[in-house]
């Protein structure tokens, strides 16, 4: 792996650690079984997002292994 690759692999670790550190904190927060309906959802859907900025990230340290070099971080290359 050239040295680009691996600074882009060093970065996107440390962005991974992050979110998942971020997710963990979120999930140690949640509003409980007493809480409402809406406030419940509003957490259990935010939840969702961080989990899905999780396994984007793991699948672009993936893709930066495999290929050795700089990883997109577009996971929708059709736009949205």
């Amino acid at each position: 792996m050239n040295q680009a690759g691996q600074e882009s692999e060093k970065a996107l670790r440390a962005e991974l650690e992050r979110a998942r550190e971020n997710e963990a904190r979120w999930v140690a927060m949640s509003p409980g079984t007493s809480a409402e309906a809406e406030e419940f959802a509003l957490w259990a859907k935010i939840a969702n997002l961080r989990r899905s900025e999780v396994q984007r990230l793991e699948e672009l340290v993936k893709r930066n292994r495999m290929t050795g070099g700089p990883a997109s971080t577009d996971t929708n290359p059709r736009g949205r």
